[in-house]
């Protein structure tokens, strides 16, 4: 008992506060990366669903139509398996807890249960009632409303008192005063998350009729049963699925009885297991504070969750009730063992009103959040326990998540607590997830001016779009956390990933057949392209493009889109091909979009992002270069889907060239074309019939090497050939080069040409002015000559061709580069005198010696080093200064003569000694 009354004491302190509006707002935010202009993006196509419009006249189901003597509050019975909302009140056995205002889950507990709601004027809705429906039919029992929400408002004129009427409210007023509910509030912000209007100027809407007055998703069974949450605060999960539900319903995917694990989704949120095809290793989502079951979450970072294919598995892979403990574990096997697949996550601005129930038409249900008071069921100072109608009207701020599934503009206002009671009729359709206890079978109101719902910055809804899970195969992805960072290209800009494939483990390929990307930015238009076998690791373009036209489009809200293409690119393991996503938008000269980023929201949630070098990227304009986005520590949201194929073998093989000449020496690169262009066995081997003649290596470079023809042959793995012929002819000479020279003789060398008859070398004469052959060598394996009889250090110029015999007539090949050398200059002779500490050394000077080296060491067999290098030919004397007196010191000389930048040394002078002074 002692717990009740701590429980009912901060109940009523808390209501107080909110009154008197002593609660911070929270904000919703995303992480920008330069400057507040940064943001996250959106993808792809607008996926409305026409066929989902409907006439006002069908949209709400009659047997929701009853009067006050069947309205039952089925809060009245207490669910003992409830606890305490965490988020407001740390211990509720601790009457000194109280409530952090700057929690980013700010929660009230209901006020005093004796505040009195005015009903008695209110006038008569007939809510969720086709305009032509039986109006005599009543609904006696809420039990029997089968989940449709009914307006039990009548006014003290029109209904009379009866038995029914009595009990239900004696039932109503003992609800109130039972035990307060423990309740969980679940809903936290993202730091400075802004969503811009679509409305940005460029956007012209489609015509889609007019929007009925009212519309309950129940009335075509689309919604599925109301949950329960009980203690955990986990609405984020509940309202994400959900929408899920409603959307994969429509669809015709499955039926209303379709329930998808809130348990799942939660669990591996905030414990994050590594994809199958380990590209996210590293990466994290973290609760900073509480356990996963505790810490609550939002739709915005449920968005890449869902993307990742984490979510969504059907409740009895991970039933939620069976989480009896906040660290309740599941096995790791279940992260990515999913029913259904998030393709498309649209992020709404709220005050769109008329888009949000397009959207609702169109999908089946959006997610959103507003600020609850409530731990109980009953009458609080925002909700009306009896008309189900909650309005709060203080400044934004948001604690819990819902589903909207309807509207009523004719909801009255009067249907709300007289002290907080909107201006004008209107209101939204809200399933709960506090059970079918709560509000009429877990359904409420909640007017259109609601403050949760009319703050430009800060309000928002969710679609989340799904397909069944067997649509892809295989999700392609470095982004493994779930925060919701922003960066910027300029118009033209672009962001690309780069993977290899590796999925397919029976050894086929796979088919590329839809990517997808998220961006922060409303109307923006993309192209996509493919490349395969990508040569440059830091260009994602450097590859062959796969699609014959880049795949273009344009985007809405801001969000995550996938897109399928209209030419599915096949690609075989092992392959490396990279997603490459241009983009533009006319409202503004920049786009925003979303990267995985490591920092922290807030105190309550942690997100790791690890990249690597080479696998994402982004060009901040057409003009600019690739930038390494791991130098960022970011990886763009993007991704590809696959499917296994067989191998594709080709049907054919072509070259570039079917015949080529070439001179020794030369190389080109013969390219091999397959057939299909969908094959993926591509591999091409490569050989040649005459080395001689021509090489060819691994890429198809061809290398003349001689004289005469080869055949080049490609041959794919499956034996398909092609083949080019090469005539190989005599190439310029080329490697020419003197081996060793003396005073007398230099011996040349040139690179051996294969199939030729032999070389003619020349030397030029500087009298003629003209080169003369000086030799003819007779073997193309004579590729050297020793010129003698030359003039001590002077310089001489060179150059030698190949010839052949062709029908007895001597061909000749181009002349090699000159080439220009020395002999060597004579041997100086070397004299020294000894000084005081010190020697003089001097020497006769050498013609044509461009300089001299001398050498000392205290030993005459070893130890030499250089002392000094002399610049100048003229200069035959040098002393060398600082020696020791009565020691032995050994001196050597030689000359150098530069030719075209290389020294040709005389031999050293005989070694001579000297003992100093």
């Amino acid at each position: 008992m002692k717990r009740i009354f701590v429980m009912k004491v901060q109940a009523i302190i808390l209501a107080i506060c909110v009154t008197l509006g002593t609660f911070d707002m929270t904000a919703f935010a995303t992480a920008t990366v330069d400057d507040t202009n940064q943001s996250t993006e959106v993808t792809n196509i607008d996926n409305t669903d026409t066929s989902s419009t409907t006439d006002t006249s069908s949209t709400t189901d009659t047997s929701s139509t009853t009067d006050t003597s069947s309205t039952t509050d089925t809060s009245s019975t207490t669910d003992t398996s409830s606890t305490t909302d965490t988020s407001a009140i740390t211990d509720s056995t601790d009457t000194s807890t109280t409530t952090d205002t700057t929690s980013t889950t700010d929660i009230v507990d209901t006020t005093d249960e004796s505040i009195a709601t005015d009903t008695a004027t209110d006038t008569t809705q007939e809510v969720f009632s086709d305009s032509e429906a039986n109006s005599d039919q009543t609904v006696t029992d809420t039990q029997d409303s089968t989940s449709q929400l009914t307006d039990t408002t009548q006014t003290s004129e029109t209904t009379q008192a009866n038995s029914s009427e009595d009990e239900t409210k004696q039932a109503e007023e003992e609800a109130q005063t039972q035990d307060t509910i423990e309740r969980h509030m679940g809903y936290n912000s993202a730091d400075n998350l802004v969503i811009p209007s679509l409305y940005d100027g460029s956007y012209y809407p489609s015509n889609q009729g007019t929007l009925p007055s009212s519309y309950d998703s129940r009335s075509y069974n689309y919604i599925t049963q109301v949950r329960d949450q009980g203690y955990w605060g986990c609405c984020w999960a509940f309202s994400a699925l959900g929408v899920a539900e409603a959307n994969i319903v429509k669809k015709g995917l499955a039926g209303n009885t379709l329930d998808l694990s809130e348990l799942q989704l939660a669990y591996f949120f905030y414990n994050t297991v590594e994809d199958p095809l380990g590209n996210t290793t590293g990466d994290s989502t973290q609760s900073l504070q509480e356990s996963y079951l505790e810490q609550g979450g939002n739709s915005a970072f449920t968005t890449f969750a869902l993307a990742s294919w984490s979510g969504a598995a059907l409740e009895e892979k991970a039933p939620y009730e069976e989480a009896t403990s906040s660290d309740y574990t599941l096995d790791s096997i279940l992260a990515y063992d999913d029913a259904y697949h998030m393709q498309n996550a649209y992020w709404i601005n709220m005050t769109d009103r008329s888009d949000v129930k397009t959207m609702i038409m169109n999908y089946g249900a959006v997610g959103t959040s507003y600020y609850s008071d409530q731990t109980g069921n009953g009458t609080t100072t925002y909700y009306n326990g009896t008309n189900k109608a909650y309005y709060y009207n203080d400044s934004y701020t948001s604690n819990h998540a819902i589903t909207i599934v309807g509207w009523d503009d004719s909801f009255s206002n009067t249907n709300f607590n007289a002290a907080k009671r909107p201006v004008f009729n209107g209101a939204w359709l809200v399933k709960n997830s506090w059970g079918t206890n709560f509000g009429n079978s877990g359904y409420f109101w909640i007017s259109y001016e609601d403050a949760a719902f009319n703050d430009s910055d800060y309000s928002e809804a969710y679609v989340f779009d799904f397909e069944s899970a067997d649509n892809y195969e295989h999700n392609y992805q470095y982004d493994g956390s779930t925060g919701a960072y922003g960066y910027a290209v300029n118009n033209g800009g672009s962001i690309a990933n780069v993977f290899t494939a590796k999925a397919n483990s029976s050894g086929g390929a796979e088919q590329i057949e839809a990517v997808s990307f998220a961006l922060y930015d409303v109307n923006v238009n993309y192209s996509v392209q493919i490349y395969q076998n990508i040569s440059n690791s830091q260009n994602p373009t450097s590859g062959t493009a796969m699609l014959s036209t880049p795949k273009t489009g344009t985007t809405s809200y801001v969000g995550y889109y996938t897109v399928p293409l209209d030419e599915p690119v096949a690609v075989a393991e092992g392959t490396t091909f990279s997603i490459v996503v241009t983009l533009s938008r006319s409202a503004n000269n920049y786009v925003n979009y979303f990267v995985d980023y490591s920092y922290n929201n807030g105190d309550w949630i942690s997100f790791m992002n690890e990249v690597q070098a080479g696998q994402s990227f982004t060009k901040a304009s057409s003009s600019a270069s690739w930038e390494d986005l791991s130098s960022r520590d970011m990886t763009a949201r993007i991704k590809a889907f696959t499917t296994d194929i067989a191998q594709i073998e080709p049907t054919g093989i072509s070259l570039n060239n079917s015949s080529i000449t070439m001179k020794a020496g030369e190389t080109t690169t013969l390219t091999a074309s397959i057939s299909p262009a969908s094959a993926t066995a591509t591999n091409v081997s490569w050989s040649t019939g005459n080395e001689s003649v021509a090489t060819v290596d691994a890429n198809g470079t061809v290398t003349a090497t001689g004289v005469g023809n080869a055949t080049i042959t490609a041959t794919t793995g499956n034996g398909l050939t092609a083949t080019c012929e090469v005539t190989g002819t005599i190439g310029k000479v080329t490697g020419l080069e003197a081996s060793s020279q003396s005073t007398s003789s230099i011996k040349l060398k040139w690179t051996q040409q294969n199939g030729v008859s032999g070389y003619a070398v020349y030397r030029y004469n500087s009298s003629t002015k003209k080169y003369k052959k000086i030799s003819t060598r007779s073997s193309a394996s004579k590729n050297s000559y020793t010129d003698k009889s030359r003039t001590a250090g002077t310089k001489y110029k060179y150059k030698v061709r190949a010839y052949t015999k062709i029908n007895s007539q001597t061909v000749y090949g181009s002349y090699s580069s000159v080439f220009t050398t020395s002999t060597k200059t004579k041997q100086p002779t070397l004299t020294i005198t000894a000084l005081s500490k010190k020697a003089k050394l001097s020497w006769n000077k050498v013609d044509g010696a461009t300089g001299y080296e001398l050498y000392m060491s205290t030993s005459k067999s070893s130890g030499y080093s250089l002392v000094k290098k002399i610049t100048k030919g003229k200069t035959v004397t040098y002393t060398k200064k600082g020696l020791k007196k009565n020691k032995k010191y050994y001196f050597k000389i030689r000359t150098y003569k530069t030719v075209g930048g290389i020294k040709i040394y005389s031999n050293y002078s005989k070694v001579k000694y000297v003992k100093v002074k």
